[in-house]
């Protein structure tokens, strides 16, 4: 190690070690307390866990996790999106196959996305820069989880899953959009690299197949083990929460912070019309930490600006919230959408403006082309 990093280094530790890894030991250290508190609520918790990955996790995101590998290993993905790639890439700076792993996401729900980017990245066919957008685009539930578990079963009314899930993708996208702006547009290298052609590879589809199975079992492993994780941190942080006689209210937000399943029930078991849709749409922006722990995992290998993926989805877990309020005080879908198209115009017009002061400061003066004459003798 040099002087220099050396340095470096100290700057960012004090007493021998460093800040993040003292708050995370003393999480650790409360967790192991609350474990050998009530080992009865851990146990509980954990055989909850399991179940929810046999009843819900795993029937909602084995196959589409199969499929998206394939889709991309095959090259078919990007192929059958290519008229849609070709209105979308040039906006949002990604390539076809990035469109079609940002669609996947979309579509198929957290950590589809992240995976077949990070698949994609360690292959060499995106950059890690695209990978950073794919994952700020589409780092979403799933629809079927946002409209059929929370809107009908937990809600008991469609039209708020549907109202959660529009409003979850828009939000997504104008974050997205915002975020894409800040950062600028993309490198020379990164825009040739996005034009290749996709090339047919020379495995057969046998290979593909097994391929994309073993690494969809690898990664709903590891999904499981989170979900198992928190939903064991979860019960028992509740159980603590409920001894101190803690409001139900910043219970469902301690949850929705952590887990997005547990967030979304205890939200939707409140009896406050303000705050069941501020919770839900803040839990269907954020994510959860045990989301982000997944998408963590599965972009391992991938540098990854890590804090502004958590911004981007803090913001977008507020402006869900907001949003979700505003409209669900409507009486008429309709006015619900005009809220939310204006929050969102709002949002593009200072994203915008914000972009033409940047390109306004960094261009050079304007040079005076009229033509210097001498001046004249008399």
């Amino acid at each position: 190690m040099t002087f220099s990093k050396e340095i470096q280094q100290k700057k960012h530790t004090r007493w021998g070690f460093h800040g993040g890894s003292a708050a995370f030991g003393v999480m650790l250290c409360f967790c192991i307390l609350l474990f050998f508190k009530s080992p009865e609520i851990v146990a509980g918790a954990a055989q909850r866990g399991l179940t929810l990955c046999a009843k819900s996790v795993i029937p909602a995101l084995f196959p589409f996790s199969v499929i998206a590998g394939l889709l991309l290993s095959t090259g078919a993905g990007p192929m059958l999106i290519r008229p849609l790639s070709s209105l979308l890439c040039p906006r949002l700076q990604l390539s076809e196959e990035g469109c079609c792993a940002m669609l996947l996401g979309i579509l198929c729900g957290a950590p589809i996305g992240a995976t077949s980017a990070a698949t994609a990245a360690r292959a060499g066919r995106i950059s890690s820069e695209e990978a950073e957008r794919i994952l700020l685009l589409s780092g979403n539930a799933s629809p079927a989880f946002l409209i059929n578990s929370v809107g009908v079963s937990l809600v008991g009314n469609k039209r708020f899953g549907v109202l959660l899930f529009g409003v979850v993708i828009c939000c997504q996208t104008a974050v997205g959009v915002l975020f894409l702006l800040s950062a600028g547009k993309a490198s020379p290298t990164e825009k040739q690299e996005s034009r290749e052609p996709i090339i047919a590879p020379a495995e057969g589809f046998g290979i593909l197949f097994a391929r994309a199975v073993r690494a969809s079992c690898d990664a709903m492993l590891t999904v499981c083990a989170f979900v198992i994780f928190f939903s064991v941190l979860t019960g028992a942080l509740g159980a603590v929460l409920t001894r101190f006689s803690i409001g139900k209210g910043i219970t469902a937000l301690l949850l929705c912070i952590s887990e997005p399943i547990g967030g979304m029930s205890a939200a939707a078991s409140l009896t406050d019309p303000l705050l069941t849709p501020a919770l839900c749409g803040f839990c269907g922006g954020w994510m959860g930490l045990s989301v982000h722990c997944q998408i963590l995992a599965a972009c391992n290998s991938v540098p990854i600006s890590w804090g502004r993926y958590l911004a981007a989805k803090l913001l977008q877990g507020l402006l869900c919230g907001l949003l979700l309020t505003i409209a669900s005080l409507t009486p008429s879908p309709i006015y619900g959408i005009l809220a939310i198209s204006a929050a969102l115009g709002a949002v593009f017009l200072t994203a915008a403006s914000i972009r033409w002061r940047e390109r306004r400061s960094a261009a050079p003066p304007r040079r005076n082309n009229r033509r210097a004459y001498p001046p004249r003798i008399r």
